[in-house]
């Protein structure tokens, strides 16, 4: 083959060992998946010496000084010291003279904390090795410190502070690790895989802490693909509403005088505006709905009917007084020998009033005029009696003459 074939198959190659590479990622991912945590917080060499109890760097090289230079090692295994290797970080700097470290956000060159992920279902522990020397001009390097401990793989979101001890000479090295499970695993181990759906084909769920399927509100079944009908199961809705199913979900059609999702709650009428009641009638709020307390010659349930006191069964006018209907009231017409709102009072109850002097005065005209005739008549009868006796006067004078002069002539 030519290098132009070979370049050829070696990219398919590739491609096909990147498309198994990642369909091997992605069923590993589905049986688990999550990463190791480990934040180191402190490394101790009190007294400045290597392994074998010496000091460090005791003679005139390049890494020279009262303290040690300190390189480290990290190496994660999973399950046991000899299970499959999971992370290998060689620090490729240096800790210049420096026996105590306090390592901050950096672990040699890396973040702090250092993320070791697990892509296979959860072996329950993973082995740490932490291996510390002391960097020298020329190789060998000295060996310093060794770290190992058994971490637990438990998602369970506590985080567990840790101090190793290495054996030759207790050097410490204090470290804080947790577990976490990628995004849509769960569980402990991180090994339960769900993805919350929310639609009609995949279903209506959530997942729990467990990766368990929490159904939505309002449907059922393994995938949560079926509608619960809330109206046949539970009658939800209050107060004589009426309920309609929907699709994961209902609602209460509710009756005059309520409201909320459930119609189980009171509308205060009395509240609103405008009044309820009208023409200054009274409103008092009672469960789903509300009652008006009307003023006198007002009816209807808001008070705005007037009543005909003119045309109840008992008048209200006495004495056959007149009654004259008005909006919210009425008035009466009494006869002349009555007073009063209603015209219960007689008029002689009270000496003086306008009733009495309107009876009285036809009375007065009356007599009047009869004194008034009578006087007339009797003025008449003497004007009549003084003229005849003027009459008769003078012709008895007539005669005394005419006598007087027949005795003269004679």
């Amino acid at each position: 083959l030519n290098s132009k074939n070979l370049t050829m198959t070696s990219k398919l190659s590739f491609g096909i060992c990147s498309c198994l590479l990642g369909l091997t990622h992605f069923l590993s991912a589905v049986q688990g998946a999550g990463y190791l945590q480990i934040r180191f917080n402190r490394y101790t060499n009190h007294e400045g010496r290597v392994e074998d109890g010496s000091l460090c760097d005791p003679f005139g090289a390049t890494y020279v000084g009262d303290n040690c230079d300190p390189v480290f090692r990290l190496r994660v295994n999973k399950g046991g010291e000899g299970g499959g290797n999971l992370h290998d970080y060689q620090q490729p700097g240096v800790y210049d003279n420096q026996n105590t470290i306090d390592f901050g956000s950096k672990f040699g060159s890396v973040p702090n904390p250092v993320p070791i992920a697990m892509n296979f279902p959860n072996p329950g522990h993973a082995y740490v090795k932490v291996d510390v020397v002391d960097k020298d001009t020329f190789p060998p390097d000295d060996p310093m410190s060794k770290f190992t401990a058994s971490l637990p793989l438990i998602a369970d979101n506590v985080r567990r502070d840790m101090e190793l001890t290495s054996p030759a000479r207790h050097h410490r090295l204090s470290m804080t690790h947790w577990f976490t499970c990628y995004t849509n695993f769960y569980g402990q181990d991180c090994n339960t895989y769900c993805v919350a759906q929310n639609d009609d084909v995949n279903g209506h769920y959530t997942c729990d802490s467990n990766g368990r399927r929490v159904c939505m509100i309002g449907f059922t079944g393994t995938l949560c693909n079926e509608d619960i009908d809330e109206c046949l199961m539970s009658s939800p809705c209050s107060n004589e509403s009426t309920c309609v199913n929907t699709i994961g979900n209902f609602k209460c059609m509710c009756p005059p005088g309520f409201e909320g999702r459930l119609c189980d709650e009171d509308i205060n009428e009395c509240s609103e505006s405008p009044p309820k009641c009208r023409n200054g009638g009274n409103c008092t709020n009672t469960v789903g709905s509300f009652r008006c307390t009307c003023p006198t010659g007002l009816t209807g349930r808001h008070c705005e009917q007037d009543i005909d006191e003119c045309k109840l069964a008992a008048p209200p006018c006495r004495n056959n007084g007149s009654c004259q209907n008005s909006f919210g009231g009425f008035s009466c017409r009494c006869g002349p020998a009555f007073r009063g709102r209603r015209c219960e009072i007689r008029a002689e109850a009270s000496v003086g009033s306008p009733t009495e002097a309107l009876w009285k005065l036809p009375v007065i005209i009356v007599s009047a005029v009869l004194g008034t005739a009578i006087i007339a008549v009797i003025i008449a009868l003497v004007v009549y009696q003084r003229r005849n006796s003027s009459r008769g006067t003078a012709g008895y004078e007539d005669n005394e003459s005419r006598f007087d002069n027949e005795a003269y002539a004679a």
